[in-house]
């Protein structure tokens, strides 16, 4: 069974992520599915395996400088949340890095790559038992002593009486603006709560919340050629 998590744009096409769960062995660790595709409407994805990740379950994945980074669940269970670095030269996916997040109650949900860096967001099931929001940012480099490993720079949990689980997240410059819906906003039922958060330290400056009468919910961020915020 093959699931579709992302389709990224490269700066010679597209790539495609995926999950493929083995049906054949009952309990098996499956793993990423990668495909490459030059966009042509008479082409087919190229498929590939991403060795090294087998067990991991992508949520989402963004492209930035040559680099494919993955969002994923693995196998470990005190640190199942990992972000995968992953180089790609000629069509090869090589996994060169990963970043674990030590936390067995963090869920990750969403990922931004850009000039500014790498950013995730999470949601945590806090000990009252309400779900709060997490939001982080890789560090610039790979740890020195450890090439292969990641740290963070900074994570920032936004705590919250309510449930309050992490949405998608887009940097705006030197920010990132990081969603979660929330029951504390809007005209009734639901609505959506957008933080701005300072890149370099995750700290909070400002936030604005909407919502109708009904359930409103938010499952991506962009910018549009203005620097717009659009939210859909």
């Amino acid at each position: 069974v093959i699931t579709s998590i992302a389709l990224v744009a490269t700066e010679s096409g597209f790539i495609w992520v995926g999950n493929e769960a083995p049906t054949a062995v009952p309990g098996g660790n499956g793993g990423i599915r990668l495909g490459f595709w030059d966009g042509q409407a008479e082409s087919s994805p190229t498929l590939a395996w991403l060795d090294g990740a087998e067990g991991h379950i992508p949520v989402a994945a963004d492209w930035h400088a040559d680099t494919l980074y993955i969002a994923a669940q693995g196998p470990d269970p005190a640190a199942p949340s990992t972000i995968l670095v992953v180089a790609v030269v000629s069509g090869n996916p090589t996994l060169v890095g990963t970043a674990p997040i030590a936390d067995p109650d963090l869920a990750l949900v969403g990922l931004a790559a850009g000039p500014q860096g790498v950013a995730w967001s999470g949601t945590l099931q806090s000990p009252d038992g309400t779900l709060d929001a997490v939001y982080g940012r890789l560090n610039a480099s790979a740890e020195p002593a450890t090439p292969s490993l990641w740290g963070q720079s900074w994570i920032q949990e936004t705590v919250s009486g309510s449930d309050r689980p992490a949405r998608a997240l887009q940097w705006m410059g030197d920010v990132v603006q990081c969603a979660a819906r929330t029951t504390e906003a809007g005209a009734g039922g639901s609505g959506i709560l957008v933080q701005t958060r300072f890149g370099e330290t995750g700290a909070w400056f400002g936030q604005f919340a909407f919502g109708g009468t009904g359930e409103e919910d938010l499952h991506a961020m962009a910018l549009d050629h203005e620097g717009r915020l659009l939210l859909a």
